[in-house]
């Protein structure tokens, strides 16, 4: 099986299949946190994970973002690490040391956690955190609203400039700026890193405060969505297919409204893989209602937040992505594997 979050129709068929519906959140494909308490009113209390086996800080903005797709921000967290035997008492201080900081700084408290060892598997060390908040039950009643027909797609943030930052970190990290080697198994003739300008590649690199969504997520609750979902694993193709899947309705998406840069594209083009189904943390998809499009867009461009309307929900089923400009129109489907495991395999 592949690396990263399990496909969809795995999650769909063998894991929510067996899950009671005792909440109208968290048991759904397209919903990244799940209701704890909705007894509390004016407040429910809601939780959200996060993954990754790169770092314990990306673990943590990944829960962050789930719980900004809420309503909220966290104000607790718990920390599980799974580290293989070679895993230095060093490397986990440090891990440790930084989430301290980032919980402290942003007055959040680390409650609890595991830490295990394991068998050898290549990684190093995994980390999973759990993140709580409390969310006003306005803001978690708007946020899941019905979605219906003719409501508008609004995605923020590049895609897959995340996933196209880390092949460039690896690739300098693993060869170095003078290596001539660097083919990501693809049988190219040309070094990755001979074949870009170092000027080009650094701005490639996405800083990795831009990866937090937390900014996006309030000017986005308060110009009224009806929805939010950060985009990650699988992409901005992924989000758009669990958006379709979460709302039961078609989705329409013009090719040419779907943000990317081009070194993404041109790091993707030279490696053999989508840039739409490539690793986008930092990036935000959300629904809104036609007659609060207006209200939504003067709120995005007091934060200075750039927005795209990218298409709307149909009547069909059908779940397309086309081209306004050239005969394109290509199908959405269930998330399979992440093209960066494509090539960082």
């Amino acid at each position: 099986m592949d690396r990263g979050t399990v496909n969809t129709r795995i999650i769909k068929r063998s894991i929510l299949k067996h899950i009671a519906r005792t909440e109208p959140v968290g048991t759904t494909v397209g919903t990244d946190y799940s209701v704890v308490d909705r007894g509390a009113s004016p407040f429910a209390i809601i939780t959200a994970q996060g993954f990754s086996e790169y770092n314990a800080e990306m673990a943590y903005i990944r829960a962050l973002n789930n719980l900004a797709a809420g309503g909220t921000s966290a104000d607790s967290i718990i920390v599980d690490i799974q580290a293989e035997a070679y895993y230095s008492e060093d490397q986990l201080r440090r891990e440790m040391n930084r989430l301290s900081e980032l919980s402290h700084s942003r007055n959040i408290r680390i409650i609890g956690g595991n830490t295990t060892y394991m068998k050898y598997g290549g990684h190093g060390a995994s980390f999973t955190i759990t993140a709580f908040g409390k969310v006003e039950e306005s803001v978690l009643s708007q946020l899941t609203e019905k979605l219906t027909v003719g409501d508008r797609i609004v995605i923020i943030g590049d895609s897959g400039r995340y996933g196209a930052s880390l092949i460039v970190e690896r690739a300098r990290r693993e060869f170095g700026n003078e290596q001539e080697n660097l083919t990501m198994d693809l049988n190219k003739n040309l070094s990755f890193l001979d074949r870009f300008a170092k000027s080009y590649l650094d701005g490639a690199v996405m800083d990795v405060n831009e990866c937090y969504i937390q900014k996006t997520a309030k000017a986005l609750v308060d110009g009224g969505v009806s929805y939010i979902h950060d985009v990650s694993f699988g992409g901005i193709y992924r989000t758009l297919t669990e958006i379709a899947e979460y709302s039961g309705r078609g989705i329409d998406i013009v090719h040419e409204q779907v943000p990317i840069r081009q070194d993404t594209i041109e790091i993707c083009e030279f490696t053999g893989i989508n840039p739409y189904e490539l690793l986008g943390t930092g990036g935000v998809v959300a629904v809104v209602k036609p007659d609060k499009l207006e209200e939504l867009e003067e709120h995005l461009r007091e934060a200075g937040i750039k927005y795209s309307i990218a298409g709307e929900l149909t009547e069909a089923g059908e779940r397309v992505v086309h081209s306004s400009n050239f005969h394109m129109k290509r199908s959405l489907t269930y998330y399979e594997v992440d093209a960066l495991y494509k090539v960082l395999n």
